[in-house]
């Protein structure tokens, strides 16, 4: 894994992704991209970043909504919140910080400046941590909060077995003994979404990562991800990303693999 500090930049605009990872390459970071609000959250919580630049005006989950997800969850609420957004009036400054933000870039931006702010976050964010490591006598986790991650580990990976053939949730639940209203109550509280939510955004990963590094078929990919009709499946990626599949497949690579807006309802 890289020694150098995680960026996280989650925006729904192709191109102002495009131009960050320009600005910021080659400045001392590893960069990530989400292309919506709730593939930022799950990569968040599943990647620790050192920084978040988060936009505020995304489709289904803006910045606003990920940020408050990001601060009532121990897990990631220690990761600082840059805005980086072309809002620049008093309320909506006011808003971001009330949200959880650290701080708030209007575009158009510096890259020294936004990388010096970069900086400074990344060093409050070392100097609290270290304050705040627990002893190494400090008891362990209550025991409901390992059932609980099991349990979210174990329903994941039923559902990442075979992407395109999911049981119903009350198959889902009975097989890892529980119910359909606690698993959707774990979904939401751990994850953000429902079960059928996050899985429609692991899809889309895959499909994603599948364009990008395998020479598979766009047909066969589409199966592969739940779609029997690729003409769905082609015009479905059209609308979540802005690009046919091919396009995306031809791209250059400097956008992550991650889903930008929701689809269509259409699944196999």
């Amino acid at each position: 894994m890289s020694s150098l500090p995680q960026i996280l930049i989650i925006d729904d605009d192709i191109e102002t992704v495009r131009i960050l990872v320009e600005l910021l390459r080659g400045r001392g970071f590893a960069l990530r991209t989400a292309l919506d609000g709730r593939d930022g959250h799950r990569k968040a919580v599943a990647g620790d970043p050192d920084v978040i630049l988060l936009d505020v005006s995304m489709p289904e989950m803006d910045g606003h909504h990920v940020c408050r997800l990001l601060k009532n969850d121990p897990r990631t609420a220690d990761i600082p919140v840059i805005f980086l957004t072309g809002r620049d009036g008093a309320p909506d400054k006011l808003e971001g910080f009330e949200a959880g933000g650290s701080d708030y870039v209007t575009k158009p931006f510096s890259a020294d400046e936004l990388t010096a702010r970069i900086h400074v976050h990344l060093h409050v964010r070392r100097r609290l941590r270290s304050k705040a490591a627990p002893p190494d006598d400090a008891p362990p986790a209550p025991p409901s909060e390992f059932r609980s991650e099991r349990l979210l580990s174990e329903v994941q990976s039923l559902l990442l077995a075979d992407l395109a053939h999911p049981p119903p949730l009350v198959e889902l639940a009975r097989q890892v003994g529980t119910n359909e209203r606690s698993l959707t109550e774990l979904f939401r509280r751990r994850l953000g979404m429902p079960v059928f939510a996050w899985l429609r955004e692991e899809r889309w990963r895959k499909a994603c990562e599948l364009l990008l590094e395998s020479d598979k078929d766009i047909a066969v990919i589409a199966v592969a991800v739940g779609y029997a009709n690729p003409a769905a499946f082609a015009t479905a990626f059209r609308e979540r990303y802005g690009i046919t599949p091919s396009a995306y497949r031809r791209s250059a690579g400097l956008i992550e693999p991650g889903p930008c807006r929701e689809p269509p309802t259409h699944e196999s």
